[in-house]
């Protein structure tokens, strides 16, 4: 057996040294920064199942705007993207984060093997710009570095520590976007400090600072307030006529209710709710209103699907809103988190503001479009007016 790895560890002036088989040492520099971080206790977030690993680390992720992309079905391995929500902005990091854990007898032997591999890519002949190998203080023994391509646009901040016979591994790769200038590398620090906080969230403490990733840059809507998870109860056997019964008191027009609900797939099922206002009959309508609701809930069928699987439907829905450049957004206060899209048809004679947010396994659309009648064509409903609308509903659907 070849044994390419670590042997003995030693503390001597100047950093850590790390002696290997071939005779020659390694030092780790300590990195001011760094403080002693505390060790990720595996079987609490799901070990040794692949999936339900990777379920519990993105549990704790979630909030740091990181959405699972894959996972290992027979081992520990997970791998994450930072959400579009957190990149809807003038400055912003592009990210991706895979971790893989190691345990057992081998656990040794694999912390000594990618210390060695990082010792490596740092010796080689190549257009990368390596960084110190630090000290990473968590666990019995760690080791970080931070490597920049040739491009300048890409640069990995990498991680593995370990306690015992269990050996983490973690890398962050990506870079900063800011006013549309061209991407830079992922600073260093940035990498240190993101890794040092995920570390410290995974061993379920608070970490230290901002993370590097943030939710959606929007402000609320002022015309807005505040809702209790408005959404149309399953428990009500006909669900749009309470929605019409409750929206009658505010609802400033006659409403036309249909109702649709099908299953789109063995996951999700939708429910819906039309409605349109009427126009009147008289041949001089100038200033009158048309409006349209839609209100559907795509429910999952699985009630205790986890939150970030959610969450991430949801960040895809945002995505493909953000594909339309005159879309402006808002943060919505209602749901767990959501957000408000509003943007004018190409024609401009039609205002839409789109709700979309999640309650609990399930996703909320709510649609309202509108125009006003100005001679033989049409103005665009005034926002105002629409987020009145907007208001109106989810008062009615949190009764």
């Amino acid at each position: 057996m070849i044994v390419v790895g670590l042997l003995l560890a030693v503390l001597a002036a100047g950093g850590w040294f790390l002696t290997r088989d071939d005779g020659e040492a390694t030092a780790l520099t300590p990195h001011p920064d760094l403080a002693e971080l505390p060790f990720p206790d595996v079987e609490a977030l799901g070990a040794p199942d692949g999936p339900g690993f990777c379920d519990g680390v993105t549990a704790v992720l979630t909030h740091r705007q990181y959405l699972l992309r894959r996972y290992g079905e027979e081992n520990l391995f997970c791998g994450w993207e930072s959400s579009v929500a957190s990149r809807l902005s003038d400055d912003f990091h592009l990210l991706d984060l895979e971790l893989s854990v190691h345990q057992g007898e081998a656990a040794a032997d694999q912390y000594a093997s990618l210390l060695r591999s990082a010792e490596l890519r740092r010796e080689r002949d190549s257009p990368e710009t390596p960084g110190p190998l630090y000290a990473f203080p968590a666990g019995e023994e760690g080791w970080a570095v931070h490597i920049t391509d040739e491009s300048g646009s890409r640069a990995e901040t990498s991680a593995a520590f370990r306690s015992g016979d269990t050996t983490f591994e973690l890398t962050l790769g990506g870079g900063r976007q800011r006013d549309g200038a061209e991407r830079t590398a992922l600073a260093e620090e940035d990498g240190l400090a993101e890794l040092a906080a995920i570390v410290t969230v995974l061993a379920g403490e608070d970490a230290p600072g901002e993370a590097l990733l943030t939710p959606l840059a929007a402000e609320r809507h002022p015309g807005l307030g505040t809702y209790d998870n408005p959404s149309l109860t399953a428990e009500v056997t006909d669900r749009c006529t309470a929605l019409t019964d409750a929206l009658k008191p505010t609802w400033p027009v006659r409403l036309e209710p249909t109702g649709e609900a099908g299953e789109l797939n063995a996951e999700v099922r939708q429910f819906g709710c039309g409605y349109s206002s009427e126009m009147s009959s008289s041949a001089d309508r100038d200033g009158e209103e048309w409006l349209t609701l839609a209100v559907i809930v795509w429910e999952a069928v699985d009630r205790e699907r986890p939150d970030h699987v959610t969450a991430g439907i949801l960040d895809g829905l945002l995505e493909s809103d953000s594909q339309n450049e005159s879309t402006r957004f808002h943060a919505l206060p209602s749901g767990d988190d959501g957000f408000v899209a509003v943007r004018l048809d190409p024609d401009g004679e039609l205002q839409t503001l789109q709700a979309r947010y999640r309650v609990g396994p399930d996703i909320v659309q709510i649609t309202i479009s509108g125009s006003v009648v100005d001679g033989y064509a049409r103005a665009p409903l005034p926002e105002e007016r629409a987020v009145e609308a907007l208001d109106r509903t989810l008062t009615a659907m949190s009764g």
